[in-house]
């Protein structure tokens, strides 16, 4: 019997295993060993306790855009553990309660500037620093900054009290609450 070893035990090395555990010609399936460095599998795909909720963290939203991943799910048995989104839309915990994002947002940021002025997700302070950064010159350097880098320096900038810089900085809010798994 053939034995392969799959390096990593996140969603990738997962199906690679699952796949080479399943025959096409009529072989015997190799015996597959799959090595993970952290303390489970699942890579980024896990669930967090979220003021005593479960709450999905990693991977979110693949239905639509991957049908794929769901004929996986179907096929690995899991079809009637997934779950549709509610219609109510996306919210964000602050000021002590949920607030809904915007109807039309891009990844949770008002996608216009009177959606940006009314959302109460901000403080007004907030939605006017906001609204001025429309107005501000762009950084001298011409490197790319990632949005997790842009908004994990907003996070920074609000839980010390100053001010993230950048190519163009994004809403803050004066009180972020972080949670931690």
């Amino acid at each position: 019997m053939k034995r392969v070893v799959v390096v990593g035990g996140g969603i990738s090395g997962l199906v690679t295993a699952y796949r080479l555990t399943r025959t096409q010609n009529g072989d015997e399936p190799p015996e597959v060993i799959v090595v993970e460095r952290s303390g489970r599998v699942g890579g980024k795909i896990h669930t967090i306790d979220l003021l005593g909720f479960p709450a999905d963290a990693g991977a979110d939203s693949f239905v639509v855009r991957k049908p794929w991943a769901v004929d996986l799910c179907r096929e690995l048995g899991l079809g009637g553990e997934l779950v549709r989104p509610g219609a109510e839309g996306a919210h964000v915990w602050t000021g002590g309660r949920l607030v809904q994002f915007p109807d039309r947002a891009a990844f949770g940021i008002p996608s216009t500037a009177r959606a940006l002025l009314t959302w109460r997700g901000l403080s007004p302070g907030a939605r006017l620093r906001s609204l001025a950064d429309l107005y501000r010159k762009p950084s001298s350097d011409d490197e790319d900054q990632s949005l997790g880098s842009l908004i994990a320096s907003v996070l920074r900038a609000a839980r010390s009290g100053s001010r993230a810089t950048g190519a163009h900085s994004p809403p803050s809010s004066s009180k972020v609450r972080s949670f931690r798994s």
